[in-house]
């Protein structure tokens, strides 16, 4: 018995010691390297107009200050021995095949999310949980923070769609008569000269206009035209440096036209947004504007047929949004994902497993419901 006993407190002490082993300098490096290089390109991506990024980043704490490449150089100088071959040049070398990992969860790979929650940012989950670990260890301070569970990831993007979507609708709350009409002189300004569509969008903000005037009777109306004329030009502004998108141009004006009673939405094609799928990254917001590729994956004209494997395959038109006519035929296979949407995973453009439209690819593009 006494052996017995011998021998659990000695492989219990061997276990302490194991787990108070500091991680190998070598492995330091590399996470630090590879945070260096994932953080510079997730600043090149936030800093692009337009892109959808999401990452863990975010949520930790001291990843945006802490200087990563120093902290690999002072444990390369203390352990030259057993560091990389190259030291931080090899480390950063090295690191390459995780930071591409890194960035793929953070854009088209993050929708994998969707699926399987699990597996939300887990190559980023891993690498700051090391660097954190590393930190520790070797006594660097402040200490990168800990990064949320699955779990609690989820929520936080949860959380964040939620405030997406609160502040587009305080945005169209928001909306009056005099900020219509700048709208709608705007949008005219950007049809062709006589065409149907900038003579509808003028009768709009001649509408709008005579409504804010009406409701600002001392103001004179060669007042009111200069201050309309100058917002509409500052709009313009902020629509070409994208600080304001063109996709919120196209929801102020169909918010305005409901306001004025005018509920066609003008700006889209004849089908609804609320009918259509759009091919995207962002898994949080879907916001469908004049270019994107859609799919109405719901219409009558759809058709249906079980796969071998059980699954129910639907082949339907891709359109251009804004546009009537048919860019060419697509098929997709419905899977059940969180966030309250069904993702849709194409299978095919054009009966050719291996076609593409643009960034749009088979077998790797997903289709989320438009937000109205």
């Amino acid at each position: 018995m006494s052996k017995l006993l011998t021998a659990f407190a000695a492989s219990i002490m061997a276990a302490s010691a194991a787990a108070a082993e500091p991680p190998a300098p070598k492995d330091c490096l590399n996470a630090y390297m590879t945070l260096d290089a994932f953080r510079t390109e997730v600043r090149k991506l936030e800093a692009t107009p337009g892109a959808a990024f999401h990452g863990l980043g975010a949520y930790v704490d001291g990843f945006d200050m802490i200087d990563f490449r120093n902290r690999a150089e002072a444990l390369d100088k203390k352990f030259p021995d057993t560091s990389w071959d190259g030291g931080v040049l090899g480390a950063a070398l090295a690191s390459g095949p995780a930071q591409e990992r890194m960035i793929g969860e953070s854009t088209g790979a993050a929708l994998n999310a969707l699926l399987a929650p699990e597996k939300t940012f887990a190559e980023q989950r891993s690498v700051f949980a090391r660097a954190r670990v590393c930190d520790i260890a070797y006594g660097f301070a402040p200490a990168l923070g800990e990064a949320p569970t699955p779990e609690g990831t989820l929520a936080l993007l949860r959380e964040q769609a939620d405030r997406r979507i609160n502040e587009k609708s305080d945005r169209l709350a928001a909306l009056d008569d005099k900020q219509c009409t700048v709208r709608f002189l705007l949008t005219a300004n950007l049809f062709p000269p006589g065409s149907l569509g900038q003579q509808a969008m003028s009768g709009r903000a001649e509408a709008a206009g005579a409504k804010a005037i009406a409701a600002t009777p001392d103001m004179p109306k060669e007042r009111f035209a200069q201050l309309i004329q100058r917002e509409a030009m500052e709009r313009a502004g902020k629509l070409k440096s994208d600080t304001y998108k063109a996709v919120e141009l196209i929801e102020d004006v169909n918010a305005c036209e409901r306001r004025l009673g005018m509920p066609s939405p003008s700006l889209a094609s004849s089908t609804n947004v609320t009918e259509l799928w759009k091919a995207t990254d962002d898994f949080l917001k879907v916001s469908c504007g004049t270019g994107d590729i859609v799919a109405n994956i719901e219409s009558p004209s759809a058709k249906r047929v079980k796969s071998d494997s059980g699954e129910e395959e639907i082949t339907v038109p891709l359109l251009k949004f804004g546009t009537p006519d048919p860019i060419g035929t697509a098929t997709f296979v419905a899977d059940k994902g969180s966030f309250g949407r069904e993702p849709y995973l194409l299978l095919a453009i054009n009966g050719d497993d291996l076609a593409n439209i643009g960034s749009v690819r088979s077998g790797t593009s997903v289709f989320l419901r438009c937000d109205p």
